[in-house]
């Protein structure tokens, strides 16, 4: 269906309102993301709503929300601007302004992220800048801006491309040799009802993890219990090693601690395995020569057994 609808300055300024408003919940947040006052941003949107003759969202007092067809708009005017800002970007690079990629990672892959990959590929392209959010949390790469992030397989979107940077490895349950000698050694999930477990809280949904594990073929969720919480795995491993319960974590993250003899492995045989580490992005990403190049480049430097070398 085709419209009559001249795009102009006037249009383009209030999609580019309207998707500040809609993504941040809020008039004054998207003001001040846009560096406009409010009341420009909300006439912004006022018109742009005039101009389509539609109502994109509905204010009260205290919240303002989507309505129906501003959901729509929304997911089809926001991929067209951003498509607009890295058109914009990419004539600069060609004209020599300086490239920048940025990514999200969980804090515990950053210092092998910078020494393997981050580091060494700067020194080979030092008209790239390189961005690294180190945190736990599940980020929303297109709506925070980044060009792509590091987790595990089984947590990227089926809508992004995936780069495979480590092979499959499984999770581990892992206590210190002073812990088992207080406590003793539990020999099946179902033993864990018996002991402190170091819980994880998740940064993105505040839940506390549920342990995972394998009967067989079939999948086993244990909800543990324990004295102590953190939402690190740094915090995780540290309490482990501290005698302080049970840990639960990706198996190369201990590797090293087994070997010293400060953990000790244990229900290898109930233990799950990831799809491994992987570098993703937005598909409307994939024509990136800069993104393109460093994808490549990761693919071959990372390697997670060196992540734990020193842990």
């Amino acid at each position: 269906m085709t419209s009559n609808l001249t795009i102009g300055p006037r249009q383009l300024k209030g999609a580019k309102a309207f998707v500040a408003v809609a993504t941040t919940g809020s008039f004054r947040t998207a003001a001040d993301r846009l560096g406009l006052s409010v009341s420009a941003v909300s006439q912004a949107v006022r018109e742009l709503e005039a101009d389509l003759k539609v109502a994109l969202l509905t204010r009260t007092t205290r919240s303002t929300a989507l309505t129906t067809a501003g959901r729509s708009f929304l997911s089809e005017v926001e991929p067209v601007l951003k498509g607009l800002s890295e058109a914009f970007a990419a004539v600069q690079v060609n004209a020599g302004a300086a490239q920048r990629l940025a990514f999200t990672t969980p804090s515990v892959l950053a210092p092998l992220l910078i020494d393997a990959v981050v580091g060494p590929f700067c020194a080979e392209h030092p008209d790239v800048e390189i961005e690294l959010s180190a945190n736990d949390r599940m980020v929303d790469v297109v709506r925070d801006g980044f060009d792509g992030g590091f987790r595990l397989g089984e947590l990227v979107a089926l809508d992004m491309v995936a780069v495979r940077l480590s092979p499959p490895f499984p999770f581990a349950v892992v206590a210190s040799p002073a812990y088992l000698a207080r406590h003793g050694t539990p020999v099946h999930p179902r033993d864990l009802a018996d002991h402190r477990c170091i819980r994880v809280r998740s940064a993105s949904s505040g839940e506390i993890y549920r342990w995972e594990f394998v009967q067989g073929d079939r999948p086993l969720s244990v909800s543990v219990s324990g004295g102590m919480v953190v939402d690190m795995t740094e915090a995780n491993l540290a309490a482990a090693r501290a005698g302080l319960g049970l840990a639960y974590s990706a198996a190369p993250l201990v590797a090293a601690a087994i070997g010293r003899g400060e953990l000790i492995s244990l229900l290898e045989d109930s233990m799950p395995s990831s799809d491994g580490v992987h570098l993703y992005y937005p598909r409307h990403r994939q024509g990136s020569p800069t993104l393109k190049a460093f994808a490549g480049f990761a693919r071959n430097r990372f390697k997670l057994t060196d992540a734990v070398a020193s842990s």
